[in-house]
């Protein structure tokens, strides 16, 4: 069987404290060395992040970029290999990362964008084992899907460059987020195959949430770009959804706050039934039947804080607009 070669990019920009276990975890491959290039863009970092990359052999580039978007592209262009491999330097790779990769491609028997379910560490805070957790979206099992994080990512190269890459328009510039959801939502209205492989246990992320405070403010960064991104894709009606469900729950939150002023409690409860339900309904749709009554509270509560901080931060960047 043919072995495709593969080129690990990582953008990184002070990684420090992570990109050792990353590019350690990518020695420990059971995959043939012979077979991987791994190349580290530094995106303008102040920290030792380039002298580690160095130190471990990989090919470093070195630039101030406009955005993620362009550190990836960039990568993309310097590699070699037959198959892109996007990996964040907070991502520590299962051992078999590369071998399971490459059941899927060699021989050109798929074509498609392939993504491995991650998790939290095990000394994680609650509220990155939870969001991590692959049972909140059913990650549990091996599918086709819309959407792939960028932090652990394949394609082959030809149908990445294909696709156009990762958008670098003034969209995601200034470090705004969802350049990965986009490319993926591109990649299958372009009838590219999207598949989430849950067969690895060992994928592990190290820069998931350490505190509520912190899942709130990434979710404030991930999920304000969300409406614009429907909009560059012509108003399309599933990436809609999410950023429409989300200011819902702010004129829900809304509603309640002026029934109550109004001393309509009757209509407040209605209200704050509309703004709690959706969150447990779209956790009985995508959450692992299996899951216990505390994980599932937990699921629950973080799902519905996430609509309303991605609610708020629409909301808000179309204030400023």
């Amino acid at each position: 069987m043919e072995r495709p070669f593969f080129s690990v990019i990582i953008p990184a920009r002070n990684a420090a404290a992570t990109l050792t276990r990353c590019i350690d975890s990518l020695r420990r491959q059971s995959y043939p060395a012979d077979g991987v290039e791994v190349i580290v863009v530094d995106h303008d970092s102040s920290d030792d992040t380039a002298a580690i990359a160095v130190r471990y052999g990989a090919a470093v580039y070195r630039g101030n970029f406009s955005c993620v978007s362009a550190v990836r592209n960039f990568g993309a262009h310097k590699a070699r290999g037959r198959v892109l491999a996007f990996l964040d330097a907070d991502i520590v790779a299962d051992e078999n990362w590369l071998a399971a990769g490459a059941r899927y491609y060699a021989e050109g028997r798929f074509a498609g964008l392939l993504g491995f379910t991650d998790r939290a560490p095990p000394d994680a805070h609650w509220v990155g084992r939870a969001w991590n957790d692959p049972a909140r979206q059913g990650y549990c099992r091996t599918g086709r899907t819309d959407f792939l994080s960028s932090r652990n990512m394949m394609i082959p190269a030809d149908v990445f460059h294909a696709a156009g890459g990762f958008d670098e328009s003034e969209l995601f510039e200034g470090g705004m987020a969802g350049e990965d959801k986009d490319f993926s939502y591109r990649c299958s209205f372009k009838g590219i195959a999207v598949i989430r492989d849950a067969s690895l246990p060992g994928m592990i992320h190290l820069g998931c949430d350490k505190s509520l405070a912190e899942f709130m403010r990434k979710e404030w960064w991930r999920q304000g770009n969300a409406l614009h991104i429907a909009a560059g894709r012509g108003w399309n009606i599933r990436l809609l959804r999410a950023p429409c469900l989300a200011v819902a729950h702010v004129g829900m939150a809304a509603a309640v706050l002026a029934f109550m002023a109004m001393k309509r409690f009757g209509a407040a409860a209605l209200c704050g039934l509309a703004w709690c339900v959706p969150s447990a309904l779209i956790l009985a749709r995508r959450c692992d039947r299996r899951c216990g009554l505390m994980q599932w509270g937990r699921f629950w509560f973080l799902t519905w804080i996430r609509w309303n901080i991605a609610g708020c931060a629409i909301v808000s960047r179309l204030w400023r607009r």
